[in-house]
């Protein structure tokens, strides 16, 4: 399957300093993308290169399949995107802002379901100008799929959202990826949203890729953590059951996501753990490790 986008050795420097520093990656279709990095890594430099908002000092760039910016024309009305916040007119109401869109597009996307789609049918004849932040946002995303995009690039999408907000577009996103067949790219610092909604994962840093996979695959298995008085003859009854166990800070950690199973192994020699706790890490976690944020 052609991917959605992908770049390849790609370099953008502003004032002497890279942006994007030889950057290869690839945001496979049919994905929820988590496109993840620490401020200045270069997440909306990239969303602009893709997008032919600015040019690639070296290296390609090609969206669905087509390199860009040269065949960008090709492919631009099936991407949507929300880049350094939605562009909004607040003195006219949500049906006139896609109206305007429409227009300047000449697309042929029909208001209405759109609306529809991202909630805001009753307050369509409102001015923007009342709106929350959370409406502002389910607006943009509203023109963003007016041409009925195959993929939407979606730059810090609930920044400034509300728990509730948050939730919110975390499930619209989730009906877009799963009963709307879109490709769904979000580069968002809200990572337990992220990895609630994600299947795939991008991380860069400085302008580098860092990491790329599943998210089960780099957050890992569940284990279990455990608690005993003597923490040797527990481990040597684990592994001789075939279950790789390693200390750490005076607790046991346990490969397994099957606690009940170790309590009933070490229960069988007459060791009770004082704790028993099936733990799985967050993506978060695993962010900070491989970004260095942590440290």
């Amino acid at each position: 399957m052609t991917p959605a986008a992908e770049l390849c050795d790609v370099r953008k420097i502003y004032k002497r300093t890279a942006a994007l520093d030889g950057l290869t990656l690839t945001f496979p279709a049919g994905r929820v993308v988590g496109f993840l990095g620490p401020n200045g890594a270069g997440k909306t430099t990239t969303f602009r290169v893709l997008l032919g908002l600015v040019k690639a000092a070296h290296g390609t760039a090609r969206l669905l399949g087509e390199e860009v910016p040269d065949n960008l024309a090709r492919v631009v009305r099936r991407v949507g995107a929300i880049v350094d916040g939605p562009a909004l007119y607040d003195t006219l109401t949500a049906s006139d802002n896609l109206r305007v869109a429409r227009s300047s597009r000449q697309s042929a996307g029909n208001i209405e379901d759109t609306l529809r789609l991202v909630g805001l049918s009753e307050r369509a004849d409102d001015r923007v100008a009342g709106y929350s932040k959370g409406m502002r946002q389910r607006l943009a995303l509203g023109m963003a799929l007016l041409d009925d995009p195959d993929l939407l690039l979606l730059d810090e999408p609930m920044d400034g959202l509300d728990p509730a907000g948050q939730r919110d577009l975390r499930d619209l996103l989730g009906t877009l990826a799963n009963h709307h067949a879109k490709t769904v790219v979000i580069s968002s610092h809200v990572l337990a949203d992220v990895q609630a909604l994600a299947d795939h994962v991008v991380v860069i840093n400085r302008g580098k890729l860092v990491a790329a996979g599943g998210v089960d695959e780099l957050v890992g298995a569940d284990r279990t953590r455990l608690v005993v008085e003597d923490p040797s003859p527990a481990i040597e009854i684990l592994a001789g059951h075939g279950l790789n166990a390693t200390i750490d800070q005076g607790r046991i950690f346990v490969e397994t996501n099957e606690p009940r199973r170790v309590a009933e192994l070490l229960g069988a020699a007459s060791i009770y753990p004082s704790e028993l706790i099936r733990e799985r890490r967050s993506l978060e976690q695993v962010f900070l490790e491989i970004t260095g944020e942590g440290r």
